[in-house]
């Protein structure tokens, strides 16, 4: 790049932070669940950035629009990689990191990993993440399968939209679903997270449970149970389709807002 160019691109990256800095708003990162992607905040993200707020939506390898990259040999770390790199390469701190489903592993380790760089996490029906605990919590890839169905091509698992709180097919959100779900990873689901420095502990952090807890298992309403009556998780129960930010847009973007502003 000719030193004119450089000038001019360091100029622009240092005005987008003071910009952040100018309206004390806070950067958003935006993580997807299971077999979903960066595509799937869409009408979230638009609303945050007509309010004028710094959103990202990055899709983890495999998943999306980098669904042509997946791979048997694809972790749980990968994908917690693929969002530290995001809050790395585009200097985000200060940051209002929310997970959705899957996603809250990915919450726990970028916390972990850069805990100085989140304002506040938030989990939306998803994973509570504990130290040397897969997604799943005792569960082999025997268990994965007999509760999603075979795999495909050996590590692939097929996903349905109905289990995701879309009984109907024929509405247009369902339809947007189902044109970009893809199978998810099967390997991440059974593999344990590292967090040596807590997750999301001492960080300001919000818990959405979507599902109904009194239709959980016994483990799930566990865990409902221990994030309800911690202290330091504020827990906001909205039960309704799993997908909230696809079918209730301007609720999650109103939470996401109140963290942000």
């Amino acid at each position: 790049m000719e030193r004119r160019g450089f000038l001019a691109a360091t100029a622009l990256a240092a005005a987008g932070g003071t910009a952040r800095a100018a309206t004390g708003r806070k950067p958003i990162v935006l993580v997807h669940g299971a077999g979903h992607g960066g595509w799937c905040w869409r009408d979230v993200r638009n609303l945050l950035r007509a309010d004028g707020f710094d959103v990202y939506t990055p899709t983890m390898t495999g998943l999306g629009e980098r669904v042509h990259l997946r791979s048997p040999d694809i972790t749980l770390q990968t994908h917690i990689t693929d969002i530290i790199n995001v809050l790395e390469f585009e200097d985000l701190r200060d940051v209002v990191l929310v997970g959705h489903s899957y996603a809250g592993m990915q919450v726990a380790g970028v916390c972990d990993a850069l805990k100085d760089r989140i304002a506040h996490a938030i989990v939306i029906d998803g994973a509570i993440a504990k130290d040397g605990e897969p997604a799943f919590p005792g569960m082999t890839m025997d268990d994965v399968v007999k509760r999603f169905g075979p795999l495909k091509d050996g590590y692939l698992l097929k996903m349905n939209i109905a289990g995701l709180g879309f009984p109907d097919p024929t509405t247009e959100t369902a339809q947007w679903l189902q044109r970009h779900l893809v199978e998810h990873l099967a390997q991440v689901w059974v593999q344990p997270i590292s967090l040596p420095n807590g997750g999301t502990d001492g960080v300001p952090r919000t818990y959405v449970q979507c599902a109904d807890p009194a239709k959980m298992s016994p483990v799930g309403q566990a865990k409902v149970a221990g994030v309800k009556n911690d202290p330091t998780w504020r827990y906001i129960e909205k039960v309704g389709p799993h997908n909230v930010m696809m079918t209730d847009p301007e609720w999650t973007a109103n939470l996401i807002r109140e963290a942000a502003a």
